[in-house]
């Protein structure tokens, strides 16, 4: 599964995707960690943003970002990586998509 997310250049970063089990429940993330790191091509200088799991149980994960983050990026298309680990930090997930970074206004 491939999802396009939008970001406005200069501006704080906040999304928030829900994960779920199998049977469409939400998935319980205790003890889990998360991050995306977005870059301009796969292989080359990424940037982090760490995933903040408040009420494990609920499947949410909010991922935050001061705007410095994008401090060294020019609006344009990237691609990202959203991770998820598990308790013993082996990744139980992973999502590629792309990553629009929108001019400010």
């Amino acid at each position: 599964m491939s999802e396009t997310i939008y970001a406005v250049n200069k501006e704080n970063f906040i999304y928030r995707h829900l994960y779920l089990d199998d049977n469409r429940y939400p998935l319980d993330l205790s003890n889990y960690t998360s991050m995306i790191k977005v870059a301009k091509y796969y292989g080359s200088t990424s940037v982090t943003i760490p995933g903040v799991i408040n009420s494990p149980t609920t499947g949410m994960v909010s991922y935050e970002a001061l705007a410095s983050i994008w401090s060294n990026m020019l609006p344009g298309a990237y691609v990202y990586s959203r991770y998820l680990y598990n308790a013993t930090n082996n990744v139980v997930a992973v999502v590629n998509g792309d990553l629009i970074l929108i001019p400010a206004v």
